[in-house]
């Protein structure tokens, strides 16, 4: 159980830096039509996509995608104590 438990902390982290790689990858024009920035995208909009529906942009900043980075830090938070 304690490595299932671990392998899930360790794609949740891989999940976490798809995250900020994606929003790095998006800042950045040139790179938008990369094939490695797309296929991050497909893996990391769908999950982004619900904390959008919650939390509109603000001032042209995506709000949404600190809160889940938390949410996604609050499940490996939980994962650990387990």
């Amino acid at each position: 159980m304690e490595i299932l438990i671990n392998w899930a902390i360790f794609a949740l982290r891989i999940y976490q830096w798809s995250i900020l790689a994606c929003i790095i990858l998006r800042r950045f024009p040139e790179f938008q039509n990369n094939e490695f920035a797309r296929i991050v995208s497909r893996i990391v909009d769908p999950f982004l996509e619900v904390f959008r529906k919650i939390i509109p942009p603000l001032g042209g900043f995506d709000l949404s995608v600190l809160v889940a980075i938390f949410a996604l830090q609050l499940a490996i938070s939980g994962l650990s104590l387990w």
